[in-house]
């Protein structure tokens, strides 16, 4: 299936906490490109939705971002991946260079 995504998607499960309406939440991030990203979660908050977002990656750094929710999925099919796909507002150096590591050739150019 085609998609009109710019940005490759790279599959990668990260813990992630993130902050809506003055509340924490956790999940587990997944299919990350440099402009946005999945967070599986039970707590998927509707489209518009403004979330802080950390991820803690693989070399101990913590990433903070802010994210804007585009869709929600909300199901309890189990075969079904609740959560919800975030655009990525602001991103941090840890995070575009932890993109790096799956090409080296990622330009941060939108901003």
């Amino acid at each position: 299936m085609k998609t009109d995504r710019k940005f490759d998607r790279f599959i990668r499960r990260l813990e992630t906490e993130f902050i809506a309406e003055d509340k924490s939440y956790r999940g587990i991030s997944s299919d990350l490109s440099l402009t946005g990203l999945f967070i599986r979660t039970n707590h998927a908050f509707a489209p518009g939705s403004i979330l802080d977002i950390k991820i803690y990656l693989p070399d101990g750094a913590i990433s903070k971002m802010k994210g804007k929710v585009m869709r929600a999925f909300k199901t309890p099919i189990i075969s079904l991946k609740n959560g919800m796909g975030v655009v990525l507002l602001e991103k941090d150096s840890h995070y575009i260079n932890f993109m790096k590591t799956f090409s080296p050739d990622i330009q941060d150019n939108t901003s």
